[in-house]
């Protein structure tokens, strides 16, 4: 078995910290990125495993490629060789976009999605929205969650609100993206 090329795991650790919205410094911290991860990965990765990783805990030993890869399927490659090709930096585009910024309070945007799902959400005012309406979605209504921009083609990642006050991560169009996007008029 050859050796993991390790010298991108600083660089990795940032865009697992950018892509989950928070640095991670506690055990909890851990325990959530874990959770968030495994939810949208599909695969276990211990919170054990990511504070190794941060060297929160004070082991040495490389990572295992499976944990590696694990890591570069939840930021979008097929697995670490494809992620270290990629780099971890690169411009998003898209033909369609809606910044929270163009929008007024009160705006709705129809959201889709393969196969066959939409919701409507409702923007509050900075960067938050609200979900009003939802077809084949496994969204809740009135949750909340914020986000800067949508782009057909690229895949919409949530943090969010339930209206029960619990926090959810929540991916629409994790294969192909949103499909559309569209302000809706009254």
């Amino acid at each position: 078995m050859r050796p993991v090329d390790i010298t991108q795991l600083p660089a990795l650790r940032v865009e697992i910290e950018r892509r989950v919205g928070r640095v991670l410094r506690t055990p909890s911290d851990f325990d959530w990125c874990s959770l968030v991860i495994t939810e949208q990965v599909g695969e276990r990765i211990s919170p054990t495993t990511l504070k190794r990783l941060w060297g929160y805990l004070n082991e040495k030993h490389d990572p295992r490629l499976s944990t590696l890869n694990i890591l570069a399927r939840y930021l979008g490659a097929n697995d670490w060789h494809q992620w270290l090709q990629k780099g971890d930096s690169g411009f998003m585009t898209s033909d369609t976009v809606v910044t929270a910024r163009q929008l007024a309070v009160g705006t709705l945007v129809e959201l889709a999605w393969c196969p066959d799902r939409r919701c409507r959400v409702e923007y509050l005012g900075d960067d938050w929205f609200v979900v009003r309406t939802i077809h084949k979605a496994r969204l809740a209504l009135g949750t909340r969650f914020q986000a800067v921009s949508f782009l057909v083609g690229h895949p919409l990642y949530l943090n969010g609100i339930l209206p029960t006050g619990e926090t959810i991560t929540y991916v629409a169009g994790r294969s192909h993206g949103l499909t559309a996007v569209q302000m809706i008029d009254l």
